[in-house]
């Protein structure tokens, strides 16, 4: 689109185009800066973005269970949980859905 403006042209007219350029490059940029900051308002910064995505994986993955007991704090049907790797123990465990509001456990029952 610009190529003839810097072919066999003098130095002049080679730095308006040079400016067009600059003033066009500048305007694309602003532009989607602008869409960016707004997408930002809307839908969170990347972290939120990724932990709204792995929430819904997680919970998706812990589903509560038809027979799963109720919490004993709240009563709300428990989620089948694992414990972490520094507590010592290996043994799935019922938590509540509503930690670390409600802290919720009864032990895991194998069928």
């Amino acid at each position: 689109m610009f190529a003839p403006w810097f072919d066999n042209r003098g130095a002049i007219d080679t730095a308006r185009a040079m400016l067009v350029i600059i003033q066009r490059t500048m305007y694309l940029l602003d532009r989607q800066l602008e869409r960016l900051g707004d997408e930002f308002l809307d839908k969170g910064g990347f972290k939120e973005r990724m932990h709204a995505c792995r929430t819904e994986v997680r919970d998706a993955a812990a589903a509560p269970v038809p027979d799963a007991p109720p919490c004993p704090d709240c009563a709300r049907p428990m989620r089948k949980r694992f414990p972490r790797n520094d507590s010592g123990s290996s043994e799935p465990f019922w938590g509540c859905p509503g930690f670390p509001k409600c802290r919720g456990t009864r032990r895991f029952e194998k069928e």
